[in-house]
C-alpha cells in the first residue's frame, strides 16, 4: 500500500493535468459541457483523469485513523460543573427632578443613580427607562459644534450621568415661540367649502383621486386628504400634518373671531 505522501503528490498532478484538459476544451465548450461526450478526445480524457483522483481520495480516505465515538470520549472524562458567566446588564434611565431638571444615566440599577441625589429629592424623581428601540432618536450636544447619538455612548461603554438638560453652547442655536397663535381646520372629507375659505388667498381645488384636495401656494403646492389638519400662520402660510403630527406639535384653543349679529 503506497504512503499518504505518495499519492497526495500523485493527487495533486494530475489535478494539474485537468486543469490543463479543461483549458484545452474550452473552445468547444459552446457545443457541450466538458467531460460530457464519449465522441470528443478531450472529455474522455477529462473523465479518466477525474475518476482517477476520485480513487485516490477514497484511498486517501480509507488510510484516516479510526475516530473514537464521543460516548466513549465522555465516559472517560471527568464531569466538571461549571458556573454560567454573569454578563452585567446595563440600563439607561431619563430622571426628572421636582425642580424641572432633566438627566439621562446608564447604570446597572436605580438604586445606583439614587446616590447622585439628596435623600430628600429621591422620593420626588420620575424615573423611566429608555428601551434600545429609542436609543437611535437620543442625541446630545457635544463640544462647541458637535452632537453624539445615545447609542454611539453605549458603545463606548460610557456609565453613570451620560447627559443634562442644560442651555445650548452652540450660539446659533436658539429656542424660539410664535407671536400670534396659527389657525387650523381638520378635513373630515366632506368639509371642502370651509377648507377652501380657510386656504385663501390660496387657490385649492378637488383632485379625481381619493378625496384629496390640491392646494396651491406662493411657495409650492401640496395636496390634503381626510383626516389631516391643516394649519395657517399671520402670514398665511399653510402647513399639514396627519393626526399624530398635529397633537405632537400643537395644543387647541378657542378662538374669537368677528361673527355677524345678524345671524
Amino acid at each position: 500500500m503506497r504512503d499518504r505522501r505518495t499519492i497526495k503528490k500523485e493527487k495533486q498532478r494530475l489535478f494539474i493535468i485537468l486543469g490543463d484538459l479543461y483549458d484545452e476544451h474550452e473552445p468547444l465548450d459552446f457545443k457541450h459541457p466538458p467531460g460530457s461526450t464519449a465522441d470528443c478526445e478531450t472529455c474522455q480524457r477529462i473523465a479518466k483523469c477525474s475518476d482517477v483522483i476520485n480513487k485516490l481520495e477514497k484511498e486517501l480516505d480509507q488510510q484516516e485513523p479510526k475516530k473514537i465515538k464521543q460516548a466513549s470520549l465522555g465516559y472517560h472524562e471527568p464531569k466538571v460543573k461549571r458556573t454560567p458567566l454573569k454578563v452585567k446588564q446595563y440600563r439607561v434611565y431619563h430622571v426628572l427632578s421636582a425642580a424641572g431638571d432633566a438627566f439621562y444615566y446608564r447604570v446597572l440599577t436605580k438604586r445606583a443613580l439614587l446616590s447622585d441625589f439628596a435623600p430628600s429629592e429621591r422620593a420626588t424623581l420620575v424615573v423611566t427607562e429608555i428601551t434600545e428601540a429609542e436609543w437611535d432618536t437620543i442625541h446630545f450636544e457635544s463640544g462647541k459644534h458637535g452632537f453624539v447619538g445615545l447609542k454611539t455612548l453605549i458603545s463606548i461603554n460610557r456609565t453613570g450621568r451620560i447627559g443634562e438638560m442644560a442651555f445650548s453652547k452652540v450660539q446659533s442655536i436658539k429656542a424660539c415661540k410664535r407671536k400670534e397663535a396659527d389657525d387650523f381646520i381638520f378635513y373630515d372629507g366632506e368639509n371642502h367649502d370651509a377648507l377652501m375659505a380657510f386656504c385663501l388667498p390660496s387657490t385649492t381645488l378637488k383632485t379625481r383621486k381619493g378625496n384629496k384636495l390640491q392646494i396651491s401656494t406662493t411657495r409650492g403646492s401640496f395636496s390634503i386628504a381626510p383626516g389631516m389638519y391643516l394649519t395657517k400662520n399671520s402670514l398665511n402660510r399653510l402647513d399639514s400634518y396627519d393626526k399624530d403630527e398635529f397633537e405632537q406639535i400643537y395644543d387647541i384653543a378657542e378662538k374669537k373671531v368677528w361673527v355677524s349679529a345678524a345671524e
